[in-house]
């Protein structure tokens, strides 16, 4: 018998919803108000943002324009660079020097928190950047009558000492692209991780059922979304050795 060679299976988001509808225990016929499933799936990959460090939200950036993506270096005696919105939280951060020439170089930088950053008198400072805050802004202001973007910056310290030398490297955890559109799209998680997002997608639909056994249900449910998302999660990882060195302190 023939072994099939293809690795390509995955759900759209069409399928997700009718699997979920299946093991929440739906009508097939009435089926689920898809406006609803759809918020329920985004509401469950922004809560799978704040389980920490996803290894498929990484990704490394040089610091580009907002505006149009064009890298660019940073300008002499400025202190403020804005980082694109979607992106949620700074893991590392380096100050490059001569980007795409044989003579860069990459210097790690050290976070500080607001306090600390606050407490520093003179703010600008000139020279290599050493320090940053990550200052992460609201993606809205919706207390305006028409709301507008705004982005979160780094602010650094020292302040650059020059234009056109500096450039920022930095990694980052992204924000998942929203399951929006036609059913017929796939969504933004890797595939071990669909087993999990099903039985959470389903739990979430019950949970808001007006139907007592569906909604009765929602526990059980709940257990194996648990029992698959720790598994996915176990997985999703690196798997890198950790040596620990003891230091000998000798008194004089």
């Amino acid at each position: 018998m023939a072994i099939s060679t293809t690795k390509t299976f995955n759900l759209d988001i069409g399928d997700l919803i009718e699997d979920a509808s299946s093991l929440a225990g739906f009508d097939a016929k009435a089926g689920f108000d898809i406006r609803v499933a759809s918020r329920c799936l985004n509401l469950l990959q922004l809560e799978w943002s704040n389980l920490g460090i996803n290894l498929w939200q990484m990704e490394e950036k040089v610091w580009s324009s907002p505006s149009d993506g064009s890298i660019v270096t940073l300008t002499k005696g400025t202190s403020d660079y804005s980082v694109n919105e979607d992106t949620i939280s700074i893991l590392d951060l380096s100050l490059r020097t001569d980007h795409g020439t044989s003579n860069q170089v990459d210097y790690t930088m050290t976070r500080i928190s607001q306090p600390t950053y606050s407490s520093i008198a003179s703010k600008k400072q000139e020279g290599r950047p050493l320090q940053y805050m990550f200052d992460r802004k609201e993606v809205k202001n919706y207390r305006l009558a028409a709301p507008t973007t705004r982005y979160s910056v780094f602010k650094l310290w020292p302040v650059p000492d020059e234009s056109s030398k500096y450039s920022l490297v930095y990694w980052r955890m992204a924000r998942m692209s929203d399951a929006s559109g036609n059913i017929d799209t796939n969504i933004e998680v890797p595939d071990r991780f669909l087993p999990a997002l099903v039985h959470g997608l389903a739990f979430n639909m019950a949970k808001r059922s007006d139907v007592g056994n569906i909604r009765a249900g929602a526990p059980i449910l709940f257990s194996e979304y648990n029992r698959l998302l720790s598994m996915a999660l176990e997985e999703d990882r690196v798997k890198t050795s950790l040596v620990l060195s003891p230091r000998a302190h000798r008194s004089v």
